[in-house]
């Protein structure tokens, strides 16, 4: 896993331009967004090419948030060279959610 660099409305389209990126957009009060971060955490190491950015949904991120129609957290967004590959929106146990960045990151390949 790459060092991340806090994202916000202003800087987001620059910073996943080049790479692939694994976006979690949650926030600090949602109990999915709190049980979700260590299942993410556990599976980075599997990806180390992968850029993590942990965003907590505010109105410094509410453009994102509408570009790509997250209407729920958590969310996850895979993002390569600026592009939107994959997402997924709610809570998703470990099992699936290895599943599903696998079968992603594979693809890129």
């Amino acid at each position: 896993m790459t060092k991340s660099v806090e994202i916000d409305n202003e800087n987001f389209q620059e910073v996943v331009a080049n790479g692939t990126h694994l976006i979690e957009l949650g926030g600090d009060g949602c109990s999915g967004c709190i049980a979700l971060k260590p299942i993410v955490m556990d599976l980075l190491p599997k990806y180390p090419d992968v850029i993590y950015h942990n965003v907590v949904v505010t109105h410094r991120t509410s453009e994102i948030c509408h570009r790509y129609e997250i209407d729920r957290i958590p969310a996850l967004l895979v993002i390569h060279n600026g592009v939107l590959v994959a997402s997924v929106k709610g809570f998703q146990p470990a099992e699936i959610l290895d599943l599903w960045l696998e079968d992603v990151i594979s693809k890129l390949k």
